[in-house]
């Protein structure tokens, strides 16, 4: 009787999982296990896991285990990576059968543990593959997880296709990509280019496409020229207005659709420019509380701006090799958030400590 009560609780458990996606009601995020109150949430980024996983070693699936248990104890229960390797020396082609296995681990520790998974795609053709991999991209709703066995289409723990490229590109793949998968959402990146001069044209274009369920933009404020390397921490003002005044517009362009945005990848240099463990972290966690902080407001007045990710996480399987939490072109350890990071971490928990 025991075992027959456990066995109908598990699949009670497994069925409740299983039935519920995150999704988008009256431009506002909603998570399965909440699903009556907007969700907001600050997650990471880490960006080579699936390149990490596709060596298929036991210490990088080992270190992703503790990984994961580590931002669970943070409160974070959405992590965002990339399944392109992007111009380092140890890339694979973006739809490579090992990435792919990747990626099939990412989702099953994931759903162990109710963390939900972004998915970083190229509409178009790759910067870095020069290839156009929009057909395989199509194929992989129907494919079957090797850990799992379940199909993506299928997998709960997917939380979203987050597609980048050229506009037009990203709306033709949204498209497709909506009618073989209509189970998960798709965020529009606008990248770089979204805090640029066309930052009007691009996000507009993004935000009426009827397949895009949400917006992410990038917050790198050296790439966008924000802020120099010699100046980090006396750049801070400048950045703060300058996000303001994009969220701003962005809220104003927004209205008509109102549809959630994210900021995919919030990234910022330690103190100096160093790119070691040791180098302190005061400028950057100055951006980390600034976001933080805008999160929270947004959570209080349930306002369009739903989440971020902090950019990246180390994925590397031990202390003793390369840092590798971001992708090309950035240097290695130019953005990497190492796990000694202790004050930003604390600054990541912060948010969700304070959830009502």
């Amino acid at each position: 009787m025991r075992t027959l009560l456990f066995s109908l609780c598990s699949l009670l458990a497994t069925t409740l999982w299983a039935d519920d996606f995150v999704t988008v009601r009256d431009g506002r995020l909603f998570f399965p296990e909440n699903p009556g109150q907007p969700a907001y949430f600050v997650g990471v980024t880490m960006a080579k896991a699936p390149l990490m996983l596709s060596h298929n070693d036991k210490a990088s699936r080992q270190q992703l285990k503790a990984d994961f248990d580590r931002l669970q104890d943070l409160g974070v229960n959405v992590v965002s990576v990339s399944l392109c390797g992007q111009g380092h020396a140890d890339t694979l082609t973006c739809h490579d059968e090992k990435m792919l296995s990747g990626l099939d681990v990412i989702l099953a520790e994931a759903e162990r543990r109710h963390i939900y998974i972004m998915v970083c795609l190229t509409a178009g053709e790759c910067p870095y593959c020069h290839l156009s991999h929009d057909d395989e991209t199509l194929k992989l709703p129907l494919r079957r997880n090797t850990v799992t066995r379940k199909t993506y289409q299928d997998t709960p723990a997917l939380m979203a296709w987050q597609l980048s490229g050229h506009t037009d590109d990203i709306l033709s793949l949204a498209a497709q990509l909506k009618e073989a998968d209509q189970r998960h959402l798709i965020a529009a990146s606008a990248g770089i280019e979204g805090f640029g001069k066309n930052s009007r044209t691009v996000c507009s274009s993004l935000l009426a496409g009827a397949a895009v369920d949400m917006l992410s933009l990038d917050l790198l404020p050296t790439d966008i020229g924000w802020a120099s390397t010699s100046a980090l921490h006396t750049a801070m003002p400048h950045i703060y207005l300058n996000t303001e005044d994009v969220l701003a517009q962005l809220n104003r362009l927004n209205t008509p659709l109102v549809k959630p945005i994210i900021l995919g990848r919030v990234g910022y240099e330690r103190d100096k420019a160093h790119c070691h463990a040791a180098a302190t972290t005061r400028s950057r966690d100055a951006l980390f509380s600034f976001v933080v902080s805008h999160l929270a407001e947004s959570r209080s007045n349930a306002t369009p701006l739903s989440g971020a990710c902090f950019y990246g996480w180390d994925c590397s399987p031990t202390a003793n090799v390369s840092p590798n939490g971001e992708l090309a072109p950035h240097r290695a350890g130019q953005y990497t958030i190492f796990r000694s990071d202790q004050t930003s971490l604390n600054i990541i928990a912060s948010f969700h400590q304070s959830a009502p």
